[in-house]
């Protein structure tokens, strides 16, 4: 994932439409995630990297989800 695995924030930011707007869904294990959606290029990059500086993820790739792109991570299964 382009900027991910170098901590390029700005490589994120620029890979990232316009109209971007972050879900985050914990599966009902992590305390707080999916709460609030993340609008801009630039919340949304840094909150990413931020999750995954914290969360590391085991697999990363984009795919498409109720009809549009997203940015899957996930660990331990």
């Amino acid at each position: 994932m382009q900027g991910t695995s170098s901590g390029d924030i700005q490589r994120l930011v620029d890979a990232l439409a316009e109209d971007v707007v972050f879900v985050e869904d914990g599966g009902g294990k992590v305390p707080g995630a999916g709460l609030q959606p993340v609008h801009s290029r630039d919340n949304v990059a840094r909150g990413l990297m931020a999750n995954l500086t914290r969360f590391r993820a085991e697999r990363l790739w984009l795919e498409e989800v109720n009809g549009g792109p997203a940015i899957v991570a996930t660990r331990a299964g």
